[in-house]
């Protein structure tokens, strides 16, 4: 007999079945019930709470945490069962009368365990290091912050680098990924030299990208140090430290022409047509 037609059948609510298929009173299947052991077992399925919630929407609502939720369980105060949707993700459910008569004491236990305060302190000091380390940039109108997996964002904030250091990396990251031709050209052959990475090798796209992504990483990334520069993100480089200016490079963006570097990146030589 299918559930629903159990349920109406008996005077039972949907949920009370899935308890008591949850505890084994009654045999069943995804969607049927087998209606003798239902009969067997009428009277402890009637006496199942009929109302439920998921422990989601329970936690919001009465101002608790799941971690208590589980606790609670554990400790028999809360009466409670795993149910899988028909959208195929799993909910626990737990009975609303035992959560409304035992709450004064479930707020009581701890709100979370050790590993989850450790959690959510790492968690605010990526927030405020994040914070700390946006910045506006002039060519984008925006603010910028570093993205969520940024390396200069975990190295400031395991105090492998100092804010100031870590803003730095992430200035020249953004010009260089937005206003450099870095991405258009970090796979681009013209980075390798004629005896490397040659077409129809087993391993040609392998070494493109470490070889050739490197090379152009490097050279974009002097770019963007400079136009950061130029634009008062970075502070000016000493005497010593300036060199000639760049030779105009094609980046597919007008602003970079003619743009002063610290120095001048060598350029790799380009492979012949003939390869």
């Amino acid at each position: 007999m299918r559930k629903k037609e159990a349920a109406a059948r008996y005077g039972l609510s949907f949920l009370q079945i899935q308890y008591a298929c949850s505890r084994r009173v009654v045999r069943c299947t995804q969607y049927m019930v087998d209606e003798e052991s239902l009969r067997a077992g009428l009277e402890e399925v009637r006496a199942a709470p009929k109302r439920w919630i998921y422990s989601t929407t329970a936690a919001k609502k009465y101002g608790i945490t799941r971690t208590q939720i589980a606790l609670a369980h554990v400790k028999g105060l809360l009466r409670g069962f795993w149910m899988k949707t028909r959208r195929g993700w799993r909910g626990f459910l737990i009975a609303v009368e035992d959560l409304e008569a035992n709450l004064e004491r479930i707020k009581a236990l701890p709100r979370y365990t050790e590993a989850e305060r450790a959690a959510r302190r790492l968690y605010a000091r990526r927030w405020r290091m994040r914070k700390k380390l946006a910045f506006f940039c002039p060519r984008c109108r925006a603010v910028v912050k570093p993205p969520r997996r940024s390396k200069a964002l975990e190295s400031a904030v395991r105090g492998q680098l100092t804010p100031e250091e870590a803003k730095r990396l992430v200035v020249i990251a953004h010009y260089r990924h937005a206003h450099t031709a870095y991405e258009d050209d970090m796979y681009s052959s013209k980075w390798l030299r004629e005896d490397e990475c040659r077409d129809g090798d087993d391993y040609y796209y392998d070494c493109v990208a470490a070889v050739a992504s490197e090379r152009a990483k490097r050279h974009y990334t002097k770019i963007a140090a400079e136009l950061a520069r130029m634009d008062g993100l970075l502070p000016a480089e000493s005497p010593r430290q300036q060199g000639k200016p760049c030779r105009e490079v094609s980046t597919g963006n007008s602003s970079l022409r003619g743009v002063p570097c610290a120095e001048t990146p060598k350029q790799p030589s380009q492979r012949s047509s003939a390869e």
